[in-house]
């Protein structure tokens, strides 16, 4: 078995010579390129390639056909599985099936090369060497079915490969540089493959000619065509490894990969659309082109970074700008090295974009600056205490509030009860012990001693915050300098107090004059209707009744002023109203004739709801009189049925009262104005103007409300709302 003979030692060398080629290029592969599973395949190829190179240099100078038989069963494997090997690499290599698919052919790819392979090496079937001159033992594969099969089977997957390989470098139309790579892998596949399957397929098989067995030798030209592929058309580059394309292509960051000539290799889509470019730009164009530099420092600073990763594979992650179809944009700029078999075979560039980000920040920066302005011109500071760390931060204006300069001095908590004066110390500190244990919100006064000069006034607010086990984790706060405003407030105190002395003098002197006055008036008033009934002189009869007009003026002007002053001086009186009572005894009051027609106004009530209503009785008598009164002194002398209605709605809440009339109307453009002191709407009032104002404040001191609508010409609605305050009856 071991006994070679050299009679021609030319066909031993030109397969020899080519397997140690084969073998040369496959450490290479293995030991020189980035691993992946296209470059793992093809490595076997390779290798597959050179045993059976090997095969053949050993069955050429073999002295015996069993020689030639032993190495061929040694070696067989590879020219079994080099169909298969073929088939799977072409696959890989054009992308005819995904990736994840492969668990599903690889099975039926090589299932049937173990089947043949074992029953070649249990010689199921007679293995036929004969001599064929000059190129020593060839095995003759035309005798039996399940040889021919396997022989059909390998040729079958070979061409497979050719027509994969073909068709996908046809396909190919921008990008050059992979063009030329697979025509060279293909012409390298294909030479080899044409003249074995017709050399040792057809010949013996279809013809019954001696196989030549020159395959294997023929197999040099993909070794050469892949020598050139890897390095001059950057064979199984970082572009090769990108094999889920789609997913970092779906990705919106932007991905490229550079080599170490600084030629970019590989561009995702969302970077080719970022910098509005296609595919066939990426080969030529510079890769400092898409890089905005403002300054030599900057480019200097990526060729660094450049020649940093290559050299010694370094990390480097900064933030930089780069130029885009949207202009200038601010990124994080990750650069990796790709390294395979410890040696850098390209960068990989990954950039996300920043630019909202960073405005972002700047935006923050420039409210947190704007804070601390607010915050020092309106003199409030904020805490913030980290109990389970015990870590105490304060703002600028708290420290200078305290006396400190910003960041003066580390704060504890000791630090704060220090500065607070030492006769609220204690008390603050109870007030935050007892917040911490409550966990509650709190607010006090208390007084810093800033410096041995100065003591401030601090009104402090805080909070505590729990987790979800509610223990405490942490108080916050803020702290206000009221130094300034607790002195105003102390001399605004002084000043209500004095203006409130001065108030009640005035509403002594009111009274008294008005009950001065009301006396002799109502004497007046007196004599002159007993005047009236018993004169008989026309002249003293219209003058009289002047007189009487004039005084019943001046009367109803007291009797405003007088429920002005009631209604500022005197406390709310809460008690049970009864609405029927308190519009009769007004009816009864008025005169029910107007006093320009002296015609009848019919006066309508419509009182509902049986809850029991409780206010200030004195004082909804003073509305309700004053409205009806105006009713009945304005109405309309050409309305037919002149008329006043009130409508009163009684509830828990509230009494919703409408007082509404077919009088004169008032134009809309008073319906402020009307509310004002001493405002007539016209010439022709008759009213002191004090009416609707102290109908106004009345209800202010009630807290109601009161809106109107009218029509000049049509009558007007007045809309009063009264709380119910029945909750609150002092009886």
């Amino acid at each position: 078995m071991f006994n070679f003979t050299l009679q021609n030692p030319y066909s031993f060398l030109i397969a020899f010579i080519p397997a140690l080629l084969s073998f040369t290029l496959f450490f290479y592969i293995l030991f020189a390129l980035p691993r992946n599973k296209l470059v793992n395949v093809f490595a076997l190829l390779t290798f597959t390639g050179a045993l059976w190179q090997i095969s053949d240099s050993f069955q050429r100078i073999a002295d015996t056909a069993n020689a030639a038989d032993f190495w061929d069963s040694i070696f067989s494997i590879s020219w079994i599985f080099i169909g298969p090997l073929c088939l799977h690499f072409a696959l890989l290599y054009t992308r005819a099936i995904k990736s994840n698919y492969s668990r599903f052919y690889i099975p039926f790819l090589y299932a049937p090369g173990f089947l043949f392979y074992a029953l070649y090496e249990m010689h199921y079937y007679e293995h036929i060497f004969q001599p064929i001159p000059f190129w020593g033992w060839g095995n003759f594969h035309n005798q039996n079915p399940i040889d021919i099969a396997q022989v059909y089977w390998v040729s079958t997957l070979v061409i497979l490969t050719l027509v994969l390989l073909i068709i996908y470098t046809l396909k190919i139309k921008n990008d050059k540089l992979l063009k030329k790579q697979s025509l060279l892998i293909t012409i390298g596949l294909g030479i080899p493959a044409v003249i074995g399957i017709v050399t040792q397929a057809i010949f013996p098989i279809i013809f019954h000619l001696a196989p030549i067995p020159v395959t294997s030798t023929f197999m040099v030209v993909l070794s050469l065509t892949t020598v050139i592929a890897l390095k001059k058309y950057k064979l199984f580059s970082v572009s090769d490894l990108m094999q889920n394309e789609t997913l970092i292509d779906s990705m919106p960051i932007i991905v490229f990969s550079v080599s170490t000539e600084k030629r970019i290799t590989y561009m995702n889509n969302f970077a080719l659309k970022t910098f509005g470019l296609n595919k066939k730009d990426i080969s030529i164009i510079n890769v400092k082109k898409l890089f905005n530099f403002e300054t030599i420092e900057e480019e200097k600073q990526i060729d660094a970074i450049f020649e940093s990763a290559i050299t010694d594979g370094e990390i480097v992650n900064i933030e930089f700008t780069l130029n885009t179809t949207e202009g200038k944009r601010n990124v994080i700029l990750s650069c990796n090295p790709v390294v395979n078999n410890k040696h850098v075979q390209a960068i990989l560039f990954a950039a996300r974009d920043i630019t909202e980000l960073k405005r972002s920040h700047q935006l923050l920066q420039k409210r947190e600056a704007m804070l601390q302005e607010a915050q020092k011109l309106s003199h409030i500071g904020s805490w913030e205490w980290d109990i389970l760390n015990d870590v105490v931060i304060w703002t600028d204006e708290l420290y200078r509030m305290f006396g400190y300069q910003p960041e003066e001095i580390p704060i504890k908590y000791e630090t704060y009860l220090d500065k607070i004066h030492i006769e609220d110390r204690e008390r603050v500190n109870n007030i935050i012990q007892r917040a911490y244990l409550d966990h509650q919100h709190f607010t006090f006064y208390h007084r810093v001693q800033k410096n041995k000069e100065t003591e401030v006034i601090v009104y402090a607010r805080g909070e505590v915050l729990v987790d979800k086990n509610n223990n405490v984790i942490r108080m916050n706060g803020t702290a206000q300098d009221v130094t300034e405003l607790k002195m105003k407030e102390d001399m605004l105190k002084r000043q209500n107090e004095e203006l409130q002395k001065i108030n009640t003098e005035l509403d002594k002197f009111v009274y008294s004059v008005s009950h001065d006055l009301r006396a002799p008036l109502t004497s007046m008033l007196g004599i002159v209707e007993i005047a009236e009934e018993e004169t008989e002189a026309g002249d003293m009869h219209r003058l009289l009744q002047l007189l009487k007009s004039n005084i019943k003026k001046l009367d109803k002007f007291i009797l405003d002023i007088l429920d002005h002053s009631r209604n500022a001086r005197m406390e709310i009186k809460n008690e049970e109203i009864n609405f029927v009572e308190i519009i009769n005894s007004i009816t009864e009051s008025l005169n029910y004739k107007s006093s320009l027609n002296e015609r009848m106004v019919e006066v309508r009530t419509n009182i509902q709801g049986n809850v029991r209503f409780c206010s200030d009785k004195n004082r909804v008598a003073i509305v309700l009189n004053n409205l009806i009164s105006n009713a009945i002194k304005y109405a309309d002398p050409k309305a037919i049925n002149p008329f006043v209605e009130i409508k009163i709605s009684v509830n828990d809440e509230v009494a919703n009262i409408v007082v509404e009339d077919n009088g004169i109307g008032i134009d809309k453009a008073f319906y402020e104005k009307i509310f004002e002191m001493f405002y007539r709407a016209s010439e022709n009032s008759t009213g002191s103007g004090l009416g609707l104002y102290i109908v106004k404040e009345t209800l202010k001191k009630l807290n109601g409300t009161i809106k109107v609508e009218s029509e000049k010409g049509k009558g007007s609605l007045f809309y009063v709302s009264i709380p119910n305050n029945k909750q609150t009856d002092n009886g």
